[in-house]
């Protein structure tokens, strides 16, 4: 079992209060602490994989990881896709080629 410092304890707690994800600086604001505070908790928390990252226009908004969501926050599952999509289309279109006849 985990050892929760306070801070992450009350993050948690207000995650999942919470009916909507929330950005780092609404958790700052609701546990009155510094952004710089609520990040590290919730980067730390991120790591731990209890809570997810998903990039929402030009914010970062958070929410607690269900049973069953995979561990890898959306934004880095967006990049690798990102970065692999081009080569898994090439690889299809071989596969659906047909055989050259002999």
């Amino acid at each position: 079992m985990t050892d929760f410092k306070n801070t992450e304890k009350n993050i948690i707690n207000l995650l999942y209060r919470s009916p909507f994800p929330l950005s780092t600086s609404e958790i700052a604001s609701e546990l009155q602490i510094s952004w710089i505070t609520a990040n590290h908790y919730i980067k730390n928390l991120e790591k731990m994989g209890y809570v997810i990252g998903e990039v929402k226009g030009n914010s970062l908004i958070w929410k607690l990881r269900r049973t069953g969501e995979p561990r890898l926050p959306e934004r880095k599952v967006k990049r690798i896709k990102g970065i692999w999509q081009p080569t898994t289309v090439k690889v299809e279109r071989y596969i659906r080629r047909k055989p050259k006849r002999r």
